[in-house]
């Protein structure tokens, strides 16, 4: 498994280096996240929200044990039903996308230059994948995910 506290001070990093971030928060469970929104108002967004990351073998070989680490970001924003503005909507997917543009250039960036976060040079680039969050405890945005390398045991 990958170091986590290096994962949550590189979150840090990366929400700190995005000037349209406003907040960033590393959670574990689904209800930790729920009680960390709830502080959160439209001032702390877009909020850049870092997971656990879930963690299977990667290789069997006894000469070469790894894991894969899949770790997921989110780049979210309040959305309020009772309110609800196709454009403003539109403006607030278009704002979060622009975040995760930002995350994943970082990351890029990041697995080329890896010597302040070593873990990063196992990132899986191929395997970024970026998905639409809708309503997700109350937020919209979007849901990075990606795989990371790392030794077994």
């Amino acid at each position: 498994m990958i170091n986590l506290r290096q994962w949550r001070e590189y979150l840090q990093r990366v929400s700190e280096l995005n000037p349209e971030i406003r907040s960033s928060y590393f959670v574990s469970t689904k209800e930790r996240f729920m009680d960390i929104t709830k502080t959160l108002t439209i001032n702390n967004c877009p909020v850049l929200i870092g997971t656990l990351p879930e963690v299977r073998p990667g290789t069997i070989n006894e000469d070469n044990v790894s894991e894969m680490n899949m770790m997921e970001l989110l780049v979210l924003i309040p959305r309020k039903r009772a309110d609800f503005e196709a454009e403003a909507e539109f403006l607030n997917w278009e704002l979060c996308s622009r975040c995760c543009a930002q995350v994943k250039e970082q990351l890029r960036t990041d697995y080329f230059d890896n010597h302040q976060y070593p873990f990063l040079q196992w990132v899986k680039l191929k395997t970024i994948t970026q998905e639409k969050e809708w309503n997700f405890e109350g937020f919209m945005g979007w849901r990075l995910a990606f795989e990371i390398e790392s030794e077994g045991f």
